[in-house]
């Protein structure tokens, strides 16, 4: 993906560093690497391991994000998550 360029709904991997995404509902979400996301639609991405930790304003109440054995639907706060690998 380019710096700024719309996502498209996929999978991502990042093997190092940080990475955000802004949702078009205006949540923001910071991937450390390593760590392999999903980006399902505009309010909901799956989080396969790494860490992540989402801002998520009123407007965008109801984001959403899966995990193995866990489901975090947000109702306009900030919340942490780290998935260890495999």
């Amino acid at each position: 993906p380019r710096l700024g360029a719309p996502l498209e709904p996929g999978r991502l991997r990042l093997d190092s560093g940080l990475a955000q995404i802004v949702f078009y509902n205006g949540a923001r979400v910071a991937i450390e690497g390593p760590a392999v996301i999903q980006v399902n639609s505009s309010t909901e991405a799956t989080l396969d391991r790494g860490k992540l930790t989402a801002e998520v304003p009123p407007q965008a109440r109801g984001f959403r994000v899966v995990a193995p054995r866990l489901d975090v639907t947000d109702l306009g706060t900030s919340f942490g998550l780290n998935i260890a690998g495999e």
